[in-house]
């Protein structure tokens, strides 16, 4: 081997050790975020996005639309053609301003790595057959029921066929 291209080679060992140096030095900074310790609006930034990466895992291909209330924030199309508009929530639930407008949920599930993909106003109508919610203060006056740890087995039983494993 000529001198020179020694030489080349020696230095492209050299600048690949410092890059992967810099990389170890970079990951090491890195560290999981803890959930539970972020604000209202980061987790419902970051289960947006994880939400598209379990649809992702579902073949689904996924478009961020701009966030408002009563509107979905995804539009998501399955590789087979099928069209949802989706909103993402932190727990499965009903909201009023979502009735009426063919919107999916897609929510994170109170297990580890259980999300739920539901037709928001097809569950909402099982939901009133097997439960009064509607009859609470919070569906009068806020507009919406969602459930909290641990959720009613009743409500796992409906939400069994929109399960999503990761």
């Amino acid at each position: 081997m000529k001198k020179e291209d020694r030489d080349k080679l020696t230095g492209n060992i050299t600048d690949l050790r410092s890059a992967l140096r810099k990389t170890r030095l970079f990951t090491s900074q890195l560290k999981r975020i803890v959930y539970e310790a972020l604000t209202n609006s980061q987790k419902s930034l970051h289960t947006r996005f994880k939400a598209m990466s379990v649809l992702a895992d579902y073949g689904f291909f996924s478009e961020p639309l701009a966030i408002q209330p009563g509107e979905p924030d995804l539009f998501v199309k399955h590789q087979r053609g099928q069209e949802y508009d989706v909103k993402t929530k932190t727990r499965p639930g009903f909201w009023k301003n979502l009735t009426s407008k063919d919107i999916y949920v897609c929510c994170l599930g109170h297990e580890n790595h259980v999300w739920y993909f539901y037709p928001h106003d097809i569950l909402l109508d099982e939901a009133q057959k097997k439960s009064e919610f509607m009859k609470t203060d919070a569906w009068k006056k806020d507009g919406c029921y969602h459930f909290s740890k641990p959720i009613p087995s009743w409500v796992l039983e409906l939400l069994q066929p929109y399960r999503l494993e990761l």
